[in-house]
């Protein structure tokens, strides 16, 4: 079943032409393996990073050490940040990461063994999701390495394929009014609400100093951000095809 999943992955990512990279602490290189069992799947795998050590996590891919001694390696937010880190690292579409206590020690009431998170990031946002496994050491990783593989193609089967740059709408006096597709990098909270980490804006990126207020109506999500010198734009992410757009940009500072 395994090999099944990860050569279907392989099959729609290399039809796409998008990559995948990989970060992982707890599986130790395991969802490589899989990636690399496959014949041909250099055509889409950038690479990955083994992080077990919190130094590693940090050096190679960012993770805050802020996060780490807030949250703790095996945490929702690390897990997120090590998905984003190999995305960036690799330059790839999509990056998994897993980072967990595969057993039998290092558990404990808050944490028990078999406690997984595993990250899913992509251009448009990275997403963890929380697992606890009730196998050896052994079993909890494999499962987690599938749990990861699973995850990426479910995502890939239903979504929309890539559709055509559309077309900026007209400029208004001081605001640009846009529908214009771009990459986000954001972290979207279980209750919905999302942080704009960083967003591309006419070839370039642009951190996100502060955000504004938010707007979901279901199907989109709409928030403003401000990026340096008081610039200021709205962001739209479409639900219905996971992609981000930006609908606004402002050279003034807009009230929030």
């Amino acid at each position: 079943m395994t090999d099944s999943v990860a050569q279907r992955l392989g099959e729609l990512l290399k039809a796409r032409g998008q990559w995948v990279a990989t970060a992982e602490s707890c599986t130790g290189g395991l969802i490589g393996d899989r990636i690399t069992d496959i014949s041909g799947s250099s055509a889409w795998f950038r690479g990955g990073a083994i992080v077990y050590h919190n130094d590693a996590k940090q050096r190679l891919l960012g993770v805050s050490q802020v996060t780490l001694q807030q949250q703790g390696a095996v945490s929702e937010a690390v897990a997120i940040e090590m998905a984003a880190g190999a995305r960036r690292l690799f330059d790839a579409d999509y990056a998994l990461s897993a980072t967990g206590i595969a057993g039998p020690d290092g558990g404990s009431l808050d944490k028990p063994v078999g406690l997984v998170y595993i990250g899913l990031a992509l251009r448009e946002g990275v997403w963890a999701r929380r697992h606890i496994w009730e196998g050896d050491r052994r079993a909890n990783k494999a499962q987690t390495a599938d749990a990861a593989l699973t995850w990426l193609l479910d995502h890939l089967t239903q979504s929309a394929l890539p559709t055509a740059l559309v077309t900026p709408g007209r400029s208004v006096p001081k605001h640009n009014v846009l529908r214009e597709p771009t990459e986000v990098e954001a972290i979207f909270a279980p209750s919905g609400k999302v942080r704009v980490l960083r967003f591309t804006w006419q070839g370039r990126a642009w951190p996100v100093v502060s955000q504004g207020r938010q707007r979901d109506t279901g199907g989109e999500l709409r928030t403003l951000v401000m990026t340096t010198r008081d610039r200021v734009y709205e962001l739209l992410f479409e639900r219905s095809t996971e992609k981000w757009f930006i609908t606004l940009a402002s050279e003034e500072r807009l009230a929030a």
